[in-house]
């Protein structure tokens, strides 16, 4: 592998790290909704099956999909949340007051981009739990085996490690991973130790490394005085290469045309700030 970093194998089922004895086990997996299976025992969808997945991680990455790839008005298949079992209720409220009501994994969409039909698009705005990662990309590729998978993840300037300080100019940095199989050679730098991914974006780039899923993630780090429209254009050179180096036709818009739409739909600056705490 090239990215030289420990990540938690898919292999084994998450569900024995979250439950306490197999009759929980069995209660919860009886409650799971599951798409049907063929006579073969395998998942009757193929949704995904043949097609290059995009996976938009985080509200930045996620605007930058949106905003970039021509993407239709309303989501070719939903997958819908699942609330977490009681047993990984408590064992997570040990250590974090959730107000948001009870947990749960998130909602799956797709969207099918404008075109062939050959590129798919998932975007997930808001990071849940690492507890909650696994169980969230078992749901996305139960719906069939991508041919590619690319994914997007945005994080913070402070989080990224580098032997040499950086200079105070710097807004943003952009690194990447792939798994073994990625055709193509890295067109950026790879992520130096002892940097890492977590949650979701590790979860799919196990996943894809031990299914044989050619997989690559585009990290940026990205500084928080940049507006969420800045930092989604920084992914915009990575999706146009992207889009030529691959096979398949991708629709994406252009740079102008694809800034106005990210400003649009960029989340807006709350102007209640100064009175929030009186």
């Amino acid at each position: 592998m090239d990215f030289g970093i420990s990540l938690d194998p898919l292999a084994v089922s998450q569900r024995h790290t979250l439950y306490d004895s197999d009759s929980e086990d069995e209660e919860d997996e009886s409650q799971r909704p599951r798409e049907p299976a063929d006579s073969g025992g395998r998942r009757s969808s193929d949704f995904l099956t043949g097609r290059t997945l995009l996976v938009g991680v985080g509200s930045t990455a996620s605007l930058f999909v949106r905003s970039f790839v021509c993407l239709g008005d309303a989501p070719s298949l939903s997958l819908p949340a699942e609330p977490v079992s009681t047993v990984a209720r408590r064992k997570v409220s040990q250590f974090v007051d959730d107000r948001r009501g009870p947990p749960e994994v998130a909602a799956v969409e797709f969207y099918v981009a404008e075109g062939n039909g050959e590129w798919v698009a998932s975007v997930q705005p808001a990071l849940q739990r690492a507890e909650y990662s696994n169980r969230w990309t078992e749901k996305v590729f139960e719906q069939g085996k991508p041919s590619h998978v690319v994914v997007y993840v945005c994080l913070s300037l402070h989080d990224y490690f580098n032997p040499s300080p950086l200079d105070e100019d710097t807004l943003h940095v952009v690194r990447e991973l792939r798994s073994s199989v990625w055709p193509h050679p890295l067109e950026g730098v790879a992520l130096e130790p002892p940097n890492s991914v977590k949650g979701e974006t590790a979860a799919v780039l196990t996943y894809c490394e031990l299914q044989g899923i050619p997989c690559r993630v585009q990290i940026l780090y990205a500084s928080s005085s940049l507006t969420e429209a800045e930092k989604a254009m920084c992914f915009l050179p990575s999706l146009e290469h992207l889009a030529k180096s691959l096979p398949k036709s991708l629709s994406i818009r252009d740079e102008e045309e694809g800034e106005l739409v990210c400003k649009k739909i960029q989340p807006k600056k709350r102007t209640d700030l100064a009175t929030l705490y009186t």
